[in-house]
């Protein structure tokens, strides 16, 4: 049985985690609330409280001994901590605790969740091979540098809008102005990163960039129109059609090189 330790168990942290659980993984993962550890546990995720300082070195060999020492018996390890674009000192401090908390984990599959917000707004699609880097937003992309300085082979996946579950894309505009009704979205059900994931980890990939986005990209006014077939949220007071800059973000990489097959293709089912 493959052991796999997930670095935060957020929103999507945890639905991973109990996915993995179904599939007969051992899944262990870090948690920064107390608060939320008693209902982390009784979804049968074991969590071990952890919370990488953003202000200064942390020294692993006291406080966190163990649940350094659980993670380095992990086969694969997945880094699910967001990355702060307001503060990039105190991102760069993160993650360097990050990287020292997982310096005997070299052996190990990894993973890093970033975000398809590492691209500009270009008004075209865009893909992996996407270069021109004084564009790229600088935390995100810094980030990644960052980790795969320390760990060449770490898989990096940047993951569109995530929705499923409770997040519905069409909650989030009731009684609001939709500012701008056309433009294409970019957005991944989490049950395709669970299923991304858990194929990869079978197969056993290493350095790989791929972008997690669904392949078909709706407008934002096609996505509401549809989800209000199937929820009961208020619509938008208004849409309008203002033309504000956007990306379309390509997975077509991840389906070829995968041979991956898009549980939920379309963002108007989601």
């Amino acid at each position: 049985m493959k052991k796999i330790g997930i670095l935060g168990c957020g929103w999507l942290g945890e639905r991973l985690a109990s996915y993995l659980l179904e599939m007969d993984y051992h899944v262990i993962c870090t948690n920064s609330t107390s608060s939320k550890q008693k209902e982390i546990r009784s979804k049968g995720i074991p969590p071990l409280f952890l919370r990488f300082s953003t202000k200064k070195s942390m020294d692993f060999s006291n406080e966190f001994t163990k649940v350094k020492k659980e993670f380095e018996t992990c086969d694969t390890v997945i880094i699910s901590i967001p990355i702060s674009k307001k503060d990039d000192k105190a991102n760069t401090i993160q993650f360097e605790n990050i990287i020292h908390f997982l310096s005997n984990n070299t052996h190990q599959q990894l993973f890093f969740f970033n975000s398809t917000r590492i691209y500009p707004s270009t008004n075209m699609l865009i893909d992996e091979s996407f270069e021109n880097k004084m564009l790229l937003d600088s935390p995100f992309y810094k980030t990644e540098i960052q980790l795969q300085k320390a760990f060449p082979s770490i898989n990096i996946l940047r993951l569109g809008g995530l929705f499923g579950d409770d997040r519905v894309f069409m909650k989030y505009f009731s009684n609001k102005v939709l500012q701008d009704g056309q433009t294409p979205v970019n957005h991944i059900h989490y049950r395709d990163i669970c299923s991304i994931i858990h194929k990869m980890t079978h197969e056993n990939h290493n350095q790989m960039i791929f972008n997690l986005v669904a392949p078909l990209h709706p407008s934002k006014e096609d996505v509401i129109k549809n989800q209000s077939n199937q929820y009961d949220y208020e619509k938008p007071s208004k849409i309008a059609y203002n033309k504000i800059p956007y990306k379309i973000i390509s997975s077509q990489k991840l389906i070829q090189e995968l041979n991956y097959s898009f549980i939920f293709p379309n963002p108007e089912t989601f």
